[in-house]
């Protein structure tokens, strides 16, 4: 989250975070110490997401498999959004049935995010906010498009990426820009380049950046691992000679 006075000159300040990433970094202090212990996040891919065993081939020219040993994954519950408070958040727990986590970790670490600045939702009901949101996969989605049972009535807003920046204007009453945006790898950074410039123009008094990243399928690993995109061992090794590719990971 970011404010500033209006001016093309004014420093923008950074007044709340929020995070959720591997390794139990579920706060900016609890990053911070996992960087600097030099820990590792990594860890094979958990079973309740797929069967690795009977998905991995070494070789990437084999169809239908990857050749990725594992990456960096959240755990299951609290962290991952596959438990969600909906009554907070106004959603019915019929359309959450349909909601993809994606979008229910945005709405929690938003909220947080406005804990650490110390708003109160009437601070920034009706305010000038802007909403720039960062998402590139949809396994969620994909998932949910093959289950007929589940309601047809939620399954669109529920699983489109397009509503990720749009829940949150919504449920804060925001009167600023609001979309989501995809340049893969690179869609947090863009957020938060966008969020910067739309301050500096003064089309917003406050701006909310955030991405998101879930891996519940295996469907993308299959293209990337098919592209040699991805690191067999499924670490980054930046700036090394050992670098092979790229890690994949959540938060």
């Amino acid at each position: 989250m970011g404010s500033t006075i209006q001016g093309f000159d004014e420093d923008i300040a950074i007044i709340g975070m929020a995070c959720r990433f591997p390794g139990d970094a579920t706060s900016p202090s609890k990053l911070w110490d996992l960087l600097m212990d030099g820990k590792s996040a990594w860890s094979e891919v958990p079973e309740s997401r797929w069967n690795q065993d009977a998905h991995y081939h070494p070789s990437q020219e084999r169809a239908g498999s990857n050749t990725v040993k594992g990456g960096h994954f959240l755990r299951d519950g609290e962290q991952n959004g596959k438990q969600f408070d909906a009554a907070f958040f106004n959603i019915t727990r019929r359309e959450t049935e349909t909601m993809d986590l994606q979008q229910r970790i945005v709405m929690e670490n938003v909220y947080e995010a406005m804990e650490s600045a110390g708003l109160r939702l009437e601070d920034v009901k009706g305010s000038k906010t802007s909403v720039f949101a960062a998402v590139f996969t949809d396994d969620v989605r994909s998932i949910l498009q093959e289950d007929p049972d589940l309601s047809v009535k939620y399954k669109p807003i529920g699983t489109s990426a397009a509503i990720l920046a749009a829940r949150v204007s919504w449920f804060y009453d925001l009167r600023g820009s609001s979309f989501t945006l995809d340049t893969a790898c690179s869609g947090s950074i863009v957020a938060l380049h966008t969020g910067a410039q739309e301050l500096r123009a003064g089309l917003s008094d406050m701006s909310i950046i955030t991405g998101v990243n879930i891996i519940e399928s295996p469907e993308f690993m299959f293209r990337a691992s098919g592209l040699g995109m991805v690191s067999p061992d499924g670490k980054c090794y930046s700036l090394d000679a050992r670098a092979n590719g790229y890690g994949r990971g959540e938060g």
